[in-house]
């Protein structure tokens, strides 16, 4: 529309440029002229109007300006900048991994001696497999042969480690956890110790129980077998004190004589023990340790320190 306009107003400038050069005739400017001024109408001529159209909004029409936008495409003449492309991905081939050496099991726990379990060992990144060598840090808590068969041989803590030519290495640790149950000569004297216990600590009158007491107060401990047997009980009516010492002639009857001791505790939290004072005795300071085939029971307000010098025994 703009362009039309523009290419209109030219022409009439034309025109109107030529008509100014060739001039009227005179006689046509006198005879028209006052009959212009004299009627005072607007003259009819249809020529008049498109040559005063262009002088009456001259600064309405823009100069004729080239078109902003560019026949070709300015992304069509520059290149793309070099670092918005991807890098080509590297075509070296990957590195090969690492030597490394590595056993299935890191940790094994042996229950019982002579025991035994069969360490694997890997290998990685090698083509060759190289010779192990298997050594154990303490082969008199487990020990190992060529082949990595561990077998447990007493309690303990032990560490495995295989071991290769070139210079690679893995490691297990072994726990052996149980209780020895050979049985063993009697040297431990359980009253030697009872008499410096209750010499060093208050028990209230303490009185070495017979069986008849025993069996009423521990019901079934008499019963089984032991190589010594101490019972003291109190013989105040504010019972907050006991001791009780055994050795058990077959180590498995442990756990059963651990069984009837917490019964008598059990009862005197109960009730058996009366007075409130003495019962939070039996409640909080009561102790029940074992060692191989020798247990103790006791019952003191300082129960800690004398299971210390029970276990100080062995």
């Amino acid at each position: 529309m703009r362009r039309s306009f523009s290419f209109l107003t030219v022409l009439a400038l034309c025109l109107a440029l030529m008509y100014a050069c060739a001039g009227p005739d005179p006689q046509d400017v006198s005879s028209v002229a006052p009959s212009a001024v004299v009627s005072g109408e607007p003259s009819e001529t249809p020529s008049e109007a498109p040559i005063q159209e262009p002088s009456e909004e001259p600064s309405e029409v823009p100069p004729e300006s080239p078109s902003p936008q560019p026949s070709t495409p300015p992304s069509q003449n520059l290149p793309s900048p070099p670092s918005s492309r991807p890098s080509p991905p590297s075509s070296e081939a990957p590195s090969a991994p690492q030597p490394g050496m590595a056993l299935d099991r890191t940790e094994i726990v042996f229950t019982a001696p002579e025991h035994t379990f069969q360490l694997t060992v890997s290998f990685t990144g090698m083509e060759d497999i190289p010779g192990v060598v298997w050594t154990s840090s303490d082969e008199g808590v487990a020990a190992v042969d060529g082949s990595g068969l561990v077998t447990a041989m007493a309690p303990g803590t032990a560490t495995i480690t295989a071991k290769s030519d070139n210079g690679l290495a893995a490691s297990c640790i072994v726990r052996c956890r149980w209780e020895e149950t050979s049985d063993r000569p009697i040297d431990v004297d359980l009253s030697a110790f009872a008499n410096v216990v209750l010499s060093q600590y208050a028990f209230g009158s303490p009185s070495l129980a017979g069986d008849d007491s025993i069996a009423q107060h521990f019901s079934g401990l008499t019963s089984i077998s032991a190589q010594q047997r101490l019972v003291y009980l109190c013989q105040e009516p504010k019972n907050d004190a006991e001791l009780v010492l055994m050795e058990v002639t077959n180590a498995g009857d442990v756990d059963a004589v651990k069984a009837i001791l917490q019964a008598r505790i059990n009862t005197m939290i109960s009730g058996g023990a009366w007075f409130p004072e003495s019962t939070q005795i039996w409640a909080d300071r009561s102790r029940i340790v074992s060692n191989g085939s020798y247990i103790m029971m006791v019952v003191h307000s300082q129960c800690d320190a004398i299971v210390s010098a029970f276990h100080a025994l062995f």
